[in-house]
């Protein structure tokens, strides 16, 4: 089933961006990762912010996994996979949401429900390619 449910963008960066779950993040990525030597935020408005890079994961081994983070205040029971981000009649006049945007660069999606209390790391590359795939569907 679709909803379309329409968003204030200035309203929920400042939701997105407000610190105050920072810790219940850094402990979800400990418990993925225990060998987790940093968890690095992307605040900054740069190149990496539009590569749908919000976090920056360091492991013992040097490895270093980038992450988009989403979360919603409402839970209805799904994932939004987002089509558009800004919808303006038509496609070539609209801006691509983060599900379909072929600029991300980030290795997994961090999808978490607040009022829930879940969050689950999904692949970003295969939850795009699988939203390709199906959305005639």
């Amino acid at each position: 089933m679709s909803r379309s449910v329409i968003h204030d963008f200035g309203d929920q960066l400042r939701w997105s961006q407000d610190m105050s779950l920072e810790p219940s993040w850094v402990a979800f990525y400990r418990r993925l990762w225990p060998e987790m030597v940093a968890a690095i935020r992307v605040d900054m408005n740069g190149m990496l912010q539009h590569s749908g890079v919000d976090r920056i994961i360091l492991l013992s081994n040097g490895k270093q996994i980038t992450i988009d983070e989403k979360k919603r205040k409402t839970w209805y029971g799904d994932i939004l996979l987002e089509e558009w981000s800004v919808w303006r009649g038509t496609p070539d006049n609209s801006i691509v949401g983060w599900t379909l945007d072929r600029r991300k660069q980030c290795d997994y999606i961090a999808y978490a429900v607040i009022p829930a209390k879940r969050c689950w790391l999904l692949p970003f590359e295969l939850l795009r390619q699988a939203m390709i795939w199906n959305m005639d569907r």
